[in-house]
Parts: C-alpha cells; sequence; structure tokens
C-alpha cells in the first residue's frame, strides 16, 4: 500500500511539475522540458502494468523459496537418525520436539499447496507424518518396543521424504 502512495505521489508532483513548465512556456529555455501530458500518460500506463508484473512475479518467487526453505528443514530434522533409532528418553524428548516442528511446517505447506498444485502430496505429507506420530506415541513407555518398530518408523520417514522432495520438484517446475 505504501508503494502505490508513493507512486501516486510522485505522479501527481510530475503532472503538476508539468503544468507549472508548460504555464512558462514564453521562457525559450524551458521548452525543452514541454510534453504533451498524452505522452505522460502513456509512460505512467506502460511504467504502472510493468511494475504490476515485475512485483507479482517477485510475490510468487519468494513464497516459493520459502516453500522450498521449509520442505528443507523438515527434510534434514526427519533424516536424524534418532527419529527412527530411538534408544531412551532424550530420544523420545527429541522426537516430541521435532513432531510439533514439522507438523507446524507441514501446516504451511498444506495451506500453500492449492496454488503451487502440490495439494494430493501434502496430503500424503499428513497422512505418513501422523501415522509415524501414532506409531510412536502408542508405545511412549514402553522404550524396548521401539527397537522391533525401527524398520516400520524407518519406512515411514523415507516415504514421508521422497514425497517432501517431489513436493519440491514441483514447486521448481511451476
Amino acid at each position: 500500500m505504501k508503494k502505490i502512495i508513493g507512486v501516486s505521489l510522485f505522479i501527481v508532483i510530475f503532472v503538476g511539475f508539468n503544468y507549472f513548465i508548460n504555464g512558462l512556456s514564453d521562457i525559450h529555455a524551458l521548452k525543452f522540458f514541454l510534453v504533451p501530458f498524452r505522452d505522460i500518460l502513456n509512460i505512467f500506463f506502460i511504467s504502472g502494468v510493468v511494475y504490476f508484473f515485475v512485483e507479482y512475479k517477485n510475490d510468487t518467487r519468494g513464497t516459493k523459496k520459502f516453500l522450498e526453505t521449509i520442505a528443507s528443514r523438515m527434510v534434514k530434522r526427519i533424516e536424524d537418525t534418532r527419529m527412527y533409532h530411538i534408544r531412551d528418553k532424550a530420544d523420545i524428548g527429541y522426537v516430541r520436539i521435532v513432531q510439533k516442528l514439522v507438523s507446524n511446517e507441514l501446516s504451511i505447506l498444506e495451506k500453500c499447496s492449492k496454488d503451487f498444485g502440490f495439494e494430493e502430496e501434502a496430503v500424503y505429507c499428513r497422512e505418513k507424518f501422523t501415522k509415524y506420530w501414532d506409531l510412536v506415541s502408542d508405545h511412549i513407555e514402553n522404550i524396548k518396543k521401539y527397537e522391533e518398530l525401527e524398520i516400520e518408523l524407518q519406512n515411514h520417514i523415507v516415504n514421508l521424504i521422497s514425497n517432501i522432495e517431489f513436493i519440491t520438484l514441483k514447486l521448481h517446475k511451476k
């Protein structure tokens, strides 16, 4: 909004300056600055259209870069061996923290998924992560059980990572 006000103010000042110069048209040296009002409107119209399209693309590119950053952070967090190789209470604490972070990041991806065309992948990621978390939380008190579930936990994580990487690929293509 500030940009629009600034551009509008610039236009008003420029047009006012042009009329001021036109008012002093009897001075020969100032005739250099005389510009027909029609030409001024053309310049501002074209500048406005170009500015709109450049800013529109910048906003889209910025959002894509932000989503790619979120996806790469999620992959780094989930890839940690403590996510499937749970041996003590500290590992469970780590998994709980990462679960909250990844859940929040998945929510952000889901909100933007419709705009960038990866709705199905975002839903799949949410389902896989929910299954992973359900499996971890069902046995939160029985640490020995995690040794038996390690392959299954790792399988959920691998599926989740490959799908997040597919989302990143879709963001690059769009």
